[in-house]
């Protein structure tokens, strides 16, 4: 979304750059080049539509689960928005909450999965000032 020059997590600045993702991962699976599709996991199928189509295309497969609390994440949403990078707005936060604990269900359910070949868990606990 950065790349796109888009500064809010609005659905059609979303929905263009899931088109986006979609068409480069593609074209890594043509090209056979090693690569990183990156997401918050919150969406279960999206997630398994995903690590399914790496192992199809003969991949191997890791997911990195990178866990903040959800007071942590607000606060870095916050200092992101302030120096004017992309963010979720004040009204909407609680959309942060909401992809935290899907991404949490979805991890949950795919980890010990045989579309997951290694998997990797970051606790990203940190102290930030408000």
């Amino acid at each position: 979304m950065e790349r796109m020059g888009f500064l809010e997590y609005t659905d059609e600045q979303f929905s263009a750059a899931i088109e986006t993702i979609t068409w480069e991962i593609e074209e890594q699976y043509r090209e056979r080049d090693s690569m990183v599709a990156m997401g918050t996991a919150s969406n279960p199928t999206m997630a398994i539509d995903r690590l399914y189509a790496a192992k199809m295309n003969g991949y191997r497969t890791i997911l990195v689960h990178i866990d903040a609390p959800i007071y942590q994440a607000v606060l870095q949403n916050k200092m992101r928005m302030d120096s004017g990078k992309r963010g979720v707005k004040k009204s909407e936060e609680h959309k942060i909450a909401r992809t935290s604990t899907g991404a949490a269900r979805t991890v949950s359910l795919l980890r010990e999965s045989a579309l997951v070949d290694y998997f990797v868990y970051y606790n990203n606990h940190r102290n930030i000032n408000e």
